[in-house]
This record gives C-alpha cells, structure tokens and sequence, in this order.
C-alpha cells in the first residue's frame, strides 16, 4: 500500500485556491461595474417608469386647484346673484338710492358724518385716567 505524502499535488493545489485573495484592482473594478449598471438602471428604467407617475399627480394636483378655484367662483356669483335679486325689490333699491345720496321727494336730507364704531372708544377707561381726574358722585 502506497501512502501519500503530506505535500501531494491535490491538496497544494486546494490550499492554494483557499488561500488566494482577490486583487484589489479586480475588486474595484467590478464595484465600479456595480456602481455603474445601478446607475444605467436607475436611470434608463426607473425614472422613465417614474414620469408618468409624476404628470399624472401634477395634473391632479392642477385639477384640484382648478375645482377649488371653480367651487369659489360659483360661491362668489351666487352671493352676487342673492344681491343683485335682493336690489331688485323696493327695499334693495331704496336702500341702495339712499346709500348713492338720493331722498325722496318728500323728504329732508341731512348729511351725518360717521363717527367712531362704538360709543365704548369714547368712554374714559381707568387705565387712561388718573382717580383723582374722576367726577365726585352728586350726594
């Protein structure tokens, strides 16, 4: 019976084989490659794939402004329909006559200037006034 010796040409050539590292410039290289056909992908695949998505949200999004603008100016013209048909009653048009200066033929006409909103601005508040400034109380 024969036996092997421990340097036999099958197992030098295993141990060489699980021994051997890769070349650093075969490795960058290839991550390179890598780094490239994901690119080529992303950009040759997905973003054409993603155009579409894009225009069809940015229509919808022109679609929605389009109805909002649309439901406003459908409000606004029936606020102004509800006025104009409010002015074509006798009320509506005096007051809008009087409002334009008119009186009738009857009338006297007194031009009032408009004062403050609220009597409350005309009134003295303590913190304006000083307590010794306030009125004493008749007795």
């Amino acid at each position: 019976m024969a036996t092997r010796s421990k340097s036999s040409p099958r197992k030098a050539t295993q141990s060489k084989s699980r021994t051997l590292r890769r070349d650093p410039q075969d490795v960058l290289i290839r991550n390179v490659i890598g780094v490239l056909a994901f690119a080529f992908f992303g950009l040759f695949v997905v973003r054409p794939a993603i155009e579409p998505v894009k225009i069809v949200l940015r229509y919808q999004n022109l679609l929605n402004e389009q109805q909002a603008e649309g439901k406003r100016l459908r409000q606004q013209n029936n606020a102004l329909a509800q006025r104009v048909a409010w002015l074509k009653t006798r009320e509506g048009a005096e007051v809008l006559a009087r409002e334009s200066g008119y009186h009738a033929p009857n009338e006297e006409a007194f031009h009032i200037k408009k004062g403050p909103r609220s009597l409350s601005s005309l009134m003295p508040t303590t913190d304006r006034i000083q307590p010794s400034a306030l009125p004493k109380p008749i007795q």
